[in-house]
């Protein structure tokens, strides 16, 4: 992934491999677009300038270019701050709205992430799927929430 985030200029290369794209409207919605996930004043910095965080929100960003039928996601949001999570988490479900016929795959550790972004949710356990079920099944089966029991010792 460094590489060619290495050489990478927003403002000018996201959209060059859109299909279908006039240059007037190229440049609205790549301003929109990097709006949306809170680029839009870095625009016209390289990527290899970016932060971690700012380069994970890009990547997301020009996954989601062309509009593909599939689109593969892993752990989009991971080391984010909560803002910047937010709107990685609202491009994702505005991903699913404008295409509803699309299919985002998402590996995510964070079961919150899991509950708003997810129609399905399947849990792998040492790379065997276990269960597969919506947020609400799952939590009925196997409950939400932890429980701490304590042993104390009395001296």
């Amino acid at each position: 992934m460094r590489f060619w985030l290495d050489f990478l200029n927003p403002s000018r290369e996201i959209f060059e491999t859109a299909v279908g794209t006039s240059t007037e409207k190229k440049h609205a919605e790549e301003l929109s677009l990097l709006e949306s996930v809170n680029l839009g004043e870095h625009a016209n910095v390289l990527a290899r300038n970016y932060s971690g965080g700012m380069q994970r929100r890009l990547c997301v960003l020009i996954a989601s270019v062309g509009h593909p039928d599939l689109l593969l996601l892993d752990e989009p949001a991971a080391g984010l701050d909560p803002v910047s999570r937010r709107k990685v988490w609202r491009l994702i479900l505005d991903l699913k709205l404008q295409k509803p016929q699309r299919i985002i795959l998402l590996a995510t550790h964070d079961m919150a992430e899991a509950d708003f972004l997810a129609d399905k949710i399947g849990i792998l356990s040492n790379g065997i799927l276990k269960t597969v079920g919506s947020s609400l099944t799952l939590k009925s089966q196997y409950g939400s929430g932890f429980r701490l029991t304590l042993s104390l010792k009395q001296t």
